[in-house]
């Protein structure tokens, strides 16, 4: 698989990945071995990951929480009508999606007790992210075993930006057999030293900001890889490169705002990447 193509169709038109497999490539130039290795290690670094909706499938989630909570209620909420309201909403990931949705539940109810049941959303919740073993997203973990066992050779750091706390974080990543991987892993419980009155975490940058200081860097050496566009929007204001790789829960989100889509990683290799960012840098820099 050419994971230039991607880059080609991205840059004319915002084609993804998958949509670009389908043309022929004779008509893409493709950077010398030279060229490539330079801008790869004098572009990018290190690579950022997401955690929820990135390495693991956490997207059923979401409905158990409210469930829960409407079953205390007395309520059995309907799947189907609850993931219908949150894509016309695009409220997979959203900020202050909370709010709008015990409202909701409230609607649903016929009368208003939105903080019992925000109560009973936490504490479920929080239970379920500690018992729960959501599966990982294979091709995605997959690629980052393989970039785990080349970051040295490939002088890179990878690190890992979730919204998530730092205890779930850690859970998952030993869960999956990756922890070893990660240079730095960046929490919402590691943001103390950021301060601003609409919040701290995702979208706002302060979580990527946060991720390059630790690993030394600057953020336009960093690719951020995230599934929604709350950590899109993260990624790009903090000056990552932002790479989208929506899952089922976040695929109707606009994407628009990343720098690169994909629809998957499976058969991508890290020079695939690499090459790729490189010219996507280049091509970023040229535009300037």
């Amino acid at each position: 698989m050419n994971f230039l193509i991607a880059l080609f169709f991205m840059l004319i038109g915002g084609f993804s990945i998958g949509q670009a497999n389908a043309l022929q490539t004779s008509n893409i130039r493709k950077p010398s071995s030279q060229t490539a290795a330079k801008n790869q290690h004098a572009n990018i670094k290190a690579i950022i990951f997401d955690c929820d909706g990135t390495l693991i499938d956490n997207g059923i989630g979401y409905f158990l929480d409210w469930q829960h909570a409407l079953q205390c209620q007395g309520y059995e909420l309907n799947a189907d009508a609850f993931w219908d309201f949150m894509n016309k909403n695009r409220l997979v990931g959203a900020p202050g999606a909370d709010e709008v949705i015990v409202q909701y539940c409230c609607e649903l109810l016929g009368r208003k007790c939105a903080d019992e049941i925000l109560k009973d959303k936490k504490t479920f919740s929080t239970a379920l992210h500690q018992t729960y073993e959501f599966p990982a997203i294979e091709p995605t973990v997959n690629f980052l075993r393989a970039l785990g066992k080349e970051k040295a050779n490939l002088g890179l750091k990878i690190g890992l930006a979730s919204a998530n706390t730092k205890e779930n974080i850690i859970r998952v990543l030993k869960r999956l057999n990756v922890d070893q991987y990660f240079d730095v892993i960046v929490s919402a419980d590691d943001l103390s030293e950021y301060s601003d009155p609409e919040g701290i975490n995702k979208p706002k940058p302060y979580i990527y900001l946060q991720a390059a200081k630790l690993l030394g860097l600057h953020p336009e050496q960093c690719a951020a890889i995230e599934d929604s566009r709350t950590g899109i929007s993260s990624a790009v204001s903090a000056g990552c490169i932002a790479i989208a790789i929506p899952n089922a829960y976040t695929a109707q989100q606009d994407l628009s705002h990343a720098h690169l889509k994909v629809i998957s990683f499976v058969d991508m290799t890290p020079n695939d990447f690499l090459h790729t960012m490189a010219n996507l840098k280049l091509t970023m820099q040229s535009a300037d």
